[in-house]
């Protein structure tokens, strides 16, 4: 993972010019580089949507280059078919809903490190993808939002610093098998996991 570079300073001394008139250093401001996401282990497991590739329960982290330094953790515990028992007669609108557990933790330095004070999990920055690859349309959807009776189920909306939560992400995807991805808002890639049995359609 990527490291933000806070300043980098070029002092340019005039060789043949007089002590006294020496010009004042320039300082050339560098855009701090996007952290990019991290791997478990340091191995970087990319698939061909460019996100890496998670397993249930294994971490995943951004902010650093080690897990140990990262400001942001998270691992997802549980990907399981969710048919609204509190709505029976909800249906869903793409064809299937999923729940995804997630556990999540952030300390002090997000700010720093990510540039924000607050990272959302909404179902607006997921992914989903059929068994075959092709990318579903969306995985949002206004019965998926409400699928819940309980909210308090549901992650809440923004995370901020120093916080750890638990909580659910309700998608409605398109098939009963395949993999979802996430992504922050401006990062080119993210992680990647796989749902369902894949010989089901």
């Amino acid at each position: 993972m990527f490291t933000a570079v806070a300043l980098l300073a070029l002092v340019l001394s005039g060789c043949s010019a007089p002590a006294d008139s020496t010009e004042p250093a320039p300082v050339v401001s560098v855009e701090p580089a996007k952290p990019s996401p991290s791997s478990t282990d340091g191995q970087r497991k990319e698939n061909d949507h460019g996100n890496l590739v998670k397993e249930i329960n294994q971490v995943a982290s951004i902010g650093a280059e080690t897990h140990a330094d990262s400001s942001l953790k998270f691992k997802v515990t549980s990907i399981e078919m969710h048919d609204c028992p509190a709505f029976p007669d909800m249906k869903p609108a793409n064809g299937h809903m999923i729940a995804v557990a997630l556990e999540i933790q952030t300390d002090k330095n997000m700010v720093d490190q990510l540039g924000t004070n607050s990272v959302s999990f909404d179902s607006h920055y997921w992914k989903g993808y059929a068994s075959n690859g092709s990318r579903m349309n969306t995985v949002t959807s206004d019965k998926a939002y409400n699928c819940v009776q309980d909210r308090t189920e549901l992650l809440p909306d923004s995370i901020g610093p120093g916080e750890k939560v638990e909580g659910l992400v309700i998608l409605d995807v398109a098939t009963k098998s395949g993999t979802i991805a996430f992504s922050f808002p401006g990062q080119p890639n993210g992680w990647e996991w796989q749902y369902g049995k894949p010989s089901a359609v």
